[in-house]
């Protein structure tokens, strides 16, 4: 999913939010936009040793938007 399909997914959640009156969901997709809007995002990947970090990492490179 494209961050801005994602960005508007949250955007048509926050809409139901409000018309089931929801108003805990709705402070904590406001925090997930804001998340999503960050260019300041960090990415972790993790586990245990020898089991595949790198080949994920070096694909995460290649994602457009990403830096390599």
């Amino acid at each position: 999913m494209a961050l801005p399909d994602a960005v508007a997914l949250v955007d048509l959640a926050l809409k139901a939010t409000t018309a089931y009156k929801r108003p805990d969901l709705a402070r904590r997709l406001q925090q997930t936009r804001q998340r999503l809007s960050d260019p300041n995002v960090r990415v972790l990947i993790v586990g245990e040793f020898k089991q595949g970090q790198e080949p994920v990492a070096e694909r995460a490179g290649e994602c457009p938007g990403l830096p390599g």
